[in-house]
C-alpha cells in the first residue's frame, strides 16, 4: 500500500439550510401549509400559494425560498431511529424561515458545475440543477474575436465558459470573458480571432426537466462538484 501523495484543499462548507456566506441576505418567516407534511424538509425550494399566503414544498406559485435556519426548529426525530435521531424534517405547524436572497447550503442529488441554473421539483421541492443553454443570433468580429449577440431567448444565461455552436464557428469556440452582455444580447469575447458571419446558435433554450422548474433567482456558483452532495446556491432575490 502506498502512502497518500495528493490532499484535497475542498473543505466541508456547513450544513444543508445554513448561509455560508457574507452578503446580502434576504429572509422571511412564514407558515407552512399543513397538507405538504413529507416534504417539509430544510433545504427544499418551497412557493407562496397566493390563496392564504403560506408556503409550500414546490408548487408553481410566487417565487418563495430555501427554508433554512435547521437549528431553529423543534426535532420530532424519524420513526426509524425515533425521536432523538438526526433529521431535517421540520414537523407540521411550524413557522419556517424561508432565503430568498444570499449564499445556502443545499443537497443535490447529481454533480453540479459553476454556473449551473437552479432547478426544483414541484411536487416535492428537492433542488436540482440545469446546465445554462440560449438560442441567439450572433456575428463573431475578425482580429478581436469579440461575439455580438442579438435575439437572445428569454431565460437566456451567456456565461465566461458557454460553447459558441453555429454554422462557420470553430469547433471548440467559448466565451471567455463578458463585454457589454451580462447573459443574453450584448457583446462577448471569445477564444479565437476568426470573423464569423451571422449564424444562429442551435443549443436549445433552459428547460427543466418534466416535473421540474427553473428558479429564476437561483444559481450555482461557488463550487463544481462531480458527484451527488452539499452545494452553494446563490440566490439573487425576487
Amino acid at each position: 500500500m502506498s502512502f497518500q501523495s495528493a490532499v484535497a484543499f475542498n473543505q466541508g462548507f456547513g450544513v444543508v439550510g445554513e448561509i455560508v456566506f457574507e452578503g446580502p441576505l434576504r429572509a422571511v418567516p412564514a407558515t407552512i401549509k399543513h397538507d405538504t407534511a413529507a416534504n417539509i424538509v430544510v433545504g427544499r425550494w418551497f412557493t407562496i400559494d397566493a390563496s392564504d399566503g403560506t408556503y409550500r414544498p414546490g408548487g408553481t406559485g410566487l417565487i418563495g425560498g430555501v427554508l433554512a435556519n435547521p437549528k431553529g426548529y423543534a426535532s420530532i426525530g424519524t420513526q426509524a431511529g425515533g425521536p432523538l435521531a438526526p433529521t431535517l424534517i421540520v414537523p407540521t405547524g411550524t413557522i419556517g424561515e424561508f432565503v430568498a436572497m444570499g449564499e445556502i447550503v443545499v443537497a443535490l442529488g447529481a454533480g453540479v458545475a459553476q454556473g449551473d441554473l437552479a432547478t426544483y421539483d414541484t411536487t416535492t421541492g428537492v433542488i436540482g440543477s440545469i446546465a445554462p443553454t440560449a438560442t441567439y443570433t450572433g456575428v463573431i468580429a475578425v482580429t478581436t474575436g469579440i461575439l455580438t449577440v442579438s435575439a437572445a431567448s428569454a431565460g437566456a444565461r451567456l456565461v465566461v465558459g458557454s460553447p459558441v455552436i453555429g454554422t462557420g464557428v470553430p469547433g471548440g469556440t467559448v466565451i471567455t470573458a463578458l463585454g457589454t452582455g451580462t447573459g443574453g444580447n450584448g457583446t462577448y469575447q471569445t477564444n479565437i480571432a476568426t470573423a464569423v458571419a451571422s449564424f444562429a446558435d442551435g443549443v436549445a433554450p433552459n428547460n427543466a426537466p418534466a416535473g421540474s422548474a427553473i428558479i429564476p433567482t437561483g444559481k450555482f456558483v461557488r463550487y463544481a462538484n462531480a458527484a451527488a452532495g452539499l452545494a452553494v446556491l446563490s440566490l439573487t432575490g425576487a
